[in-house]
């Protein structure tokens, strides 16, 4: 499901692993868009690094 493909990706972002949750993130963002809009408020949860070229590289995905 499209849910379990974006917590799988922020999981791996709030770890350290960008470059590794990319490709989750994009299949996510393409299975229900809506998912760039909450990515934008997970730094506010403590739930992604709160780091402007991260979230850059995230909502850069296709």
């Amino acid at each position: 499901s499209h849910e379990m493909i974006f917590w799988h990706a922020a999981t791996l972002a709030a770890g350290g692993r960008v470059d590794e949750s990319l490709p989750l993130f994009s299949k996510a963002f393409a299975m229900w868009p809506l998912w760039r809009e909450l990515v934008q408020r997970l730094p506010a949860a403590g739930l992604l690094p709160d780091d402007p070229a991260v979230m850059e590289k995230i909502l850069a995905v296709d």
